[in-house]
């Protein structure tokens, strides 16, 4: 199934609070994640997961660009590193001097891992706002460092015991994967102007 799969009513929100998160995490307090997942976690996304990334980027994306976007695409490369400069979950970004955007395995475990816990609660009708606050309690507590699912309390491989977990958490990744692409891809088309250099309105 193509990122691009438009999104259902079920997981409409858990994808506008996961960019929104995104978006602003910039104004959150520094702290290093490199060591929410262990190693293997992450390698396991890196060449798994990379694989869907470049083939929804360069083949699923491309089909709906105009001319000038697709030669946007292509001038493009896409990098996949276990964690990003920042060691941040929500460390998405490219680089406008050299056209590279990189995709850390890490923040995608963690979208993915996220996508997982919206799905849980919104099928065991829980409240999700227990997600955010675990969010910020990441970022607020410095030795704080629990994986979503654990520390929500949902079990590890959730998606095998709910159909409906399973089908909403990959809805939601898979748009909210598609929609970071074009976010990055975006800012290598208009040339945007780093974001320390800008106001916060405008970025």
């Amino acid at each position: 199934m193509s990122l691009l799969h438009a999104p259902t009513k079920t997981h409409i929100p858990a994808v506008i609070i996961l960019s929104l998160l995104l978006l602003f995490s910039a104004t959150l307090k520094a702290k290093d994640f490199s060591h929410l997942y262990r190693p293997e976690q992450l390698l396991y996304v890196q060449s798994h997961y990379g694989k869907n990334i470049k083939i929804v980027l360069f083949d699923n994306i491309r089909r709906y660009l105009l001319p000038n976007e697709r030669k946007t695409l292509s001038e493009i490369t896409l990098n996949i590193p276990l964690v990003g400069e920042n060691q941040d979950i929500f460390d998405f970004y490219m680089n406008l001097q050299t056209g590279e955007m990189t995709i850390p395995a890490l923040s995608v475990k963690f979208f993915d891992d996220m996508s997982i816990a919206f799905a849980w609660y919104e099928a065991k009708h829980k409240d999700k706002t227990e997600i955010l606050q675990y969010v910020f309690r990441l970022y607020q507590q410095k030795d704080y460092l629990q994986p979503p699912l654990k520390a929500l309390g949902i079990p590890e491989k959730a998606w095998e015991l709910d159909d409906y977990v399973d089908d909403v958490s990959q809805k939601t990744l898979k748009s909210g994967m598609a929609f970071l692409l074009l976010h990055e891809l975006g800012h290598w088309h208009y040339r945007h102007a780093a974001y320390d250099s800008i106001s916060n309105r405008q970025a």
